[in-house]
């Protein structure tokens, strides 16, 4: 079998001639070529433009932390999970247990609203966590207790 080595492959596909090496398209005959450039420069521009002005309220979308971050400790007497859920009531946040599986669920609804003589914005916010971990057999779910303080949750579940 023989191996073929290349450095430069062009093929021509609608009129441009395709670069595998340089990667780049360059025009052959085509008058449109650089209208159509500056229509998707144009194009990239507006839409980064739009999303700068309208969706820049990184107050707003930032309140709440929806990775749902967590830490999971074993020391040696019991398990400590912590999970960050920044911005949630303590009543919504719910705790439920199947087998050896803990789960924490909770639920959001944030809304914020400008308004001047001239100007009215509404934004709201809708969202949701969902964690669960896998104990081993020696957790003692009834024992277990939460406590929510400063948006961080932390589940003591005492071994057997």
């Amino acid at each position: 079998m023989k191996v073929l080595n290349m450095t430069l492959v062009a093929v021509v596909l609608g009129g441009l001639l395709v670069s595998a090496d340089a990667q780049e398209q360059k025009p052959m005959d085509d008058p449109f070529y650089n209208d159509f450039v500056k229509l998707q420069k144009d194009m990239d521009s507006m839409f980064i433009n739009f999303h700068q002005k309208y969706f820049s309220d990184e107050k707003f979308f930032n309140q709440i932390d929806m990775s749902a971050r967590s830490d999971f400790k074993d020391d040696g007497k019991q398990y400590v999970i912590t999970v960050n859920l920044p911005g949630f009531d303590k009543d919504s946040i719910h705790v439920k247990t199947k087998d050896d599986t803990l789960s924490i669920e909770a639920k959001n609804d944030t809304s914020t609203e400008k308004k001047d003589e001239h100007f009215y914005q509404k934004e709201r916010y809708t969202g949701s966590v969902y964690r669960s971990f896998t104990l081993s057999k020696d957790a003692d779910f009834s024992k277990m207790n939460t406590e929510y303080k400063n948006g961080v949750f932390t589940v003591n579940i005492p071994k057997k």
